[in-house]
């Protein structure tokens, strides 16, 4: 439990140094404690720790996105789906972190099974409406974008 904690903690910081200019260290960082990291996530998943999952999200989805290894990624947010399909929460913050899973899941599926991709963002942006999280709300409709000019229907 300590060792998951300790890296969900440490993948909130990489997730943070992502988005700015320590990406490539973080990137570094990520790549160096994978393993601790997988381990960290499975413990979590397994736990049905949602609060530590949430820490650990965002950091682990961006690095298989940027890292080009969308269908690892995928296969690991499957599973945390699966946590929720498996046991439904009425935990504070489940349905919040469902939409973001669920968003991400989208995001990795883009590139490869764009038409995977859509039901999962239709779910997510559903979540993020109900919770009235514009931040999820924001990412789905990137990615709606996103997926809309692979299409070639930019227009639309």
């Amino acid at each position: 439990m300590r060792h998951a904690r300790y890296y969900a903690g440490l993948a909130a910081k990489l997730a943070d140094a992502m988005r700015g200019t320590g990406q490539p260290a973080a990137l570094a960082v990520i790549a160096e404690e994978a393993a601790n990291l997988r381990a960290a996530w499975a413990w979590v998943l397994g736990a049905r720790d949602l609060a530590a999952m949430g820490l650990m999200l965002d950091c682990l989805a961006c690095y298989n996105d940027l890292r080009g290894s969308r269908q690892a990624g995928d296969a690991a947010l499957a599973e945390a789906e699966a946590v929720f399909s498996a046991n439904p929460s009425t935990e504070a913050g489940a349905a919040r972190l469902l939409g973001r899973v669920l968003a991400w899941r989208a995001r990795l599926l883009l590139l490869n099974r764009a038409e995977a991709a859509e039901p999962l963002l239709e779910r997510a942006v559903a979540l993020a409406e109900g919770q009235a999280d514009i931040a999820t709300l924001g990412f789905c409709l990137a990615s709606r974008g996103m997926s809309a000019n692979m299409r070639g229907e930019q227009a639309r």
